[in-house]
Order: structure tokens, then C-alpha cells, then sequence
């Protein structure tokens, strides 16, 4: 079975999302990975609506677990 990451829709996705070199959604370092919002074993795609962009090391952190509802960056002041 090939890996769910080699799929055409989330390498063009993925590249859609880093393209800008965006923050991570969760510290403030560069993000260089695209996270599922939803995990794949967990129902989730490889849609822009279900990517966030992560850093390596949150992204293997949050492992297949469910994104927090809002990033504390996001909130409104």
C-alpha cells in the first residue's frame, strides 16, 4: 500500500500551503510541515480546509490527536 503522504491532491495542497514560508499554527517558528486538522486515520483528507501549517516538531508532537479548536494567535483581541 504507498503512503497517504505521496498523494498528488496533498503534495499540491501541502506545497499550496507552505508556499508563502507561513508560521507554525501552534509556536512561533517557520512551519515546514502541513498538519491534518482532522488525522487520516480519523476520517480527515488532504483538503486545504482540513491543513494547517506546522513545524516539524509540533506536528509530530500533536501525533494523530484532534487540532486545538483555535490557535491562541488567532483569537480576537
Amino acid at each position: 500500500m504507498a503512503s497517504p503522504y505521496s498523494d498528488p491532491i496533498y503534495k499540491r495542497n501541502r506545497a499550496t500551503l507552505l508556499a508563502d514560508q507561513p508560521q507554525c499554527a501552534y509556536c512561533p517558528n517557520p512551519a515546514t510541515t502541513a498538519d491534518h486538522i482532522v488525522a487520516l486515520d480519523r476520517g480527515g483528507d488532504h483538503s486545504l480546509d482540513n491543513l494547517r501549517p506546522a513545524c516539524h516538531r509540533c506536528n509530530s508532537a500533536k501525533g494523530s490527536s484532534l487540532c486545538r479548536s483555535t490557535d491562541s494567535r488567532t483569537k480576537s483581541k
